[in-house]
């Protein structure tokens, strides 16, 4: 019984871990699909007299648009998956932040490199 609750407690953990590394990635490929917006509507604004050109920047902002509507439905399905698993987990990247959702059964932990972790009392 006790090996039982120390592999869910493991799997629990792991889950909790992979949710964390996906929403860094997320964070970053959202900011790499914005930047890639970005420069297709200043290729779009500032090359009007070339067609070429405007339909490149076109098709780059209609790829990140498209990427950023991927990254958010990634992210929601992340966390609905971690909300189901009773796995819900808020990180605040500034250690000095309190907890956005205040609960009293909560366990808030320091990461050093995410900053706050709260999660489910167990």
């Amino acid at each position: 019984m006790e090996n039982s609750a120390q592999a869910i407690s493991g799997l629990k953990d792991l889950i909790i871990a992979l949710g964390h590394s996906i929403n860094i990635l997320l964070e970053l490929a959202a900011a790499v699909a914005i930047f890639i917006f970005l420069w297709g509507m200043v290729t779009f604004l500032f090359k009007s007299g070339d067609e070429k050109s405007q339909e490149a920047g076109r098709n780059r902002m209609l790829w990140g648009v498209i990427a950023l509507f991927v990254m958010v439905s990634v992210w929601g399905l992340v966390r609905f998956i971690g909300v189901a698993l009773g796995l819900e987990v808020y990180i605040s990247p500034d250690p000095g932040l309190q907890n956005p959702i205040p609960n009293n059964n909560q366990i808030c932990t320091q990461d050093p490199v995410i900053g706050q972790i709260c999660n489910p009392a167990r």
